[in-house]
């Protein structure tokens, strides 16, 4: 992955797919720490902790992780804020509905009411303030792409991305192998493709969110993607520069 470009390698220990059970920290830690350790000897390169769990995300900072990637937004433990501002650790924020167990697949689950992207704007805000309460600094949001959101949801996010600029702080989209994009792909009346069978879904999608001001991606295909953000960048350097106001 960081031959193929990769600026952050998260690490997992927990699946946190639509009805998976969890796992103890204990479990956790064992299937993580030990991997951190042994990455940090071998790279400079960012590692991130994708935990929800307080006890899992400071065994993995003292095993040399930099950043916590927290899949609830401090929500599912109340103890998370305090370890990443204990140990310095940049935070990423994420909107989560329900607990991975509790949730279904983005085809099986049924449109909200309201307007997605206001709710996810205005829970990621609190999550913000719990994260610069406790001391947090560095915060990256994440809207949460297939976490308790219908298809349509889904791509309502994708196609508004830009407003969550208005949290001033970075956004990582997570679209790779989504279900919203095998349920977009597939053929009338047949079921959705395999994980492996969505890589052009996927670097679609990724390069909608980066034109629509995504700053980091998380992805499978490291270097599918890595390509997909160097042709944005590439026409990015053609664009004039906003010409300064002039006095009148």
């Amino acid at each position: 992955m960081l031959r193929e470009g990769a600026d952050i390698i998260d690490i997992g220990g927990e699946s946190t797919r639509p009805g998976a059970l969890p796992v103890t920290a204990e479990e956790e830690t064992r299937r993580t720490a030990p991997l951190i350790a042994m990455l940090r000897r071998h790279t400079d390169a960012l590692i991130s902790i994708d935990t929800s769990k307080a006890e899992v995300a400071e065994a993995a900072l003292l095993a040399g992780a930099d950043i916590v990637n927290d899949i609830s937004g401090f929500t599912f433990d109340s103890e998370m804020a305090g370890i990443c501002a204990r140990h310095k650790a940049p935070a990423i924020l994420m909107h989560a509905p329900l607990k991975p167990e509790a949730m279904q697949w983005s085809t099986d689950t049924l449109q909200g009411n309201g307007d997605i992207v206001e709710t996810v704007i205005t829970f990621l805000k609190q999550a913000i303030k719990r994260a610069e309460a406790a001391g947090v600094r560095g915060i990256i949001i994440d809207p949460g792409f297939g976490f308790g959101k219908s298809v349509q949801e889904n791509f309502t996010l994708l196609g508004r991305l830009k407003e969550f600029r208005q949290t001033g702080r970075p956004i990582l989209a997570g679209v790779s192998r989504k279900s919203f994009l095998a349920h977009a792909i597939k053929s009338e009346g047949e079921s959705s493709p395999p994980t492996a069978d969505r890589l052009n879904a996927t670097i679609t999608a990724e390069t909608i969110a980066i034109l629509n001001g995504a700053d980091i991606i998380r992805t499978h295909a490291v270097k599918a993607a890595a390509e997909c953000c160097r042709v944005i960048q590439a026409m990015r350097k053609t664009e004039p520069s906003e010409k300064p106001h002039q006095a009148e």
